[in-house]
């Protein structure tokens, strides 16, 4: 029992440490009555004429997990997209769903999607996505010039 509260311990020190390392900047892009939009600015890759990077979607109210039998429900969405600027399009690689806003209750662990057609989406203009579009877009031309 002493070797597992000990073990505990560690694991509990190592992801404190971990969890501590990984470094985010979350700047706020765009809300609606449903929804507050953040991007990280610290993961933004830029690749030619795209821009990778995480998305934080906070919800006003829980949603329900599709297709699941369970009602399970979630207030945090956050997902890692790419932005096509030239385009106006953008892939969706990856979602975590998190049952709380502190990202510690993870819901659903990442659904992972392609990041080549049929999985290009075109954005609405006007839209949370285009918003998210444009704001990339133009953090992009910024650290370009730099």
């Amino acid at each position: 029992m002493k070797n597992f509260k000990v073990s505990l311990l560690v694991f509990i020190i190592l992801s404190v440490i971990a969890e501590s390392s990984i470094a985010s900047d979350w700047v706020f892009v765009t809300s609606n009555d449903d929804v507050k939009i953040f991007v990280d600015i610290l993961s933004l890759q830029i690749h030619e004429r795209d821009v990778k990077v995480w998305e934080k979607w906070v919800y006003v109210r829980p949603k329900e997990v599709n297709g699941s039998s369970l009602k399970n429900t979630y207030n945090l969405e956050v997902k890692l997209s790419i932005y096509h600027c030239d385009e106006g399009t953008s892939n969706l690689l990856q979602i975590d769903r998190y049952s709380d806003q502190s990202n510690s209750l993870l819901l659903m662990e990442s659904n992972s999607y392609p990041a080549i057609p049929p999985y290009k989406l075109e954005i609405v203009p006007d839209s949370l996505g285009g918003a998210i579009l444009e704001f990339v877009c133009k953090t992009k031309k910024v650290q370009k010039k730099s």
